[in-house]
């Protein structure tokens, strides 16, 4: 869910994307602050999905931030490809991937 939620982020507001993953060094001071609070709640809100994955079985993995931090690397540069690229091909594609990363 938290992958689609992404995905359909970046296919209607490719710029919420565009600043979540690189703009937003460029914010205003208040905005920025507000900004990176609201991004660490995400990525808290993230890691909580990886860890009730863990404890449930159904997913596997050595360290929760490095978990984190390929899964978002992996899907930031998703609003580059919304004019040429399927949404649900590159949620299925990804999902898939991810998955199979996580259970194994």
């Amino acid at each position: 869910m938290i992958l689609r939620q992404h995905l359909d982020i970046a296919y209607n507001d490719p710029t919420a994307i565009a600043v979540f993953s690189d703009e937003w060094k460029h914010l205003p001071e208040h905005a920025r602050i507000s900004f990176l609070q609201s991004r660490k709640e995400y990525a808290a809100i993230f890691k909580s999905v990886l860890r009730e994955g863990r404890k449930k079985g159904l997913f596997d993995f050595r360290d929760e931030d490095i978990t984190y931090n390929n899964i978002i690397n992996m899907i930031r540069w998703t609003y580059f490809t919304t004019d040429r690229l399927d949404a649900e091909d590159v949620y299925e594609s990804l999902s898939e991937f991810i998955l199979k990363g996580l259970k194994s």
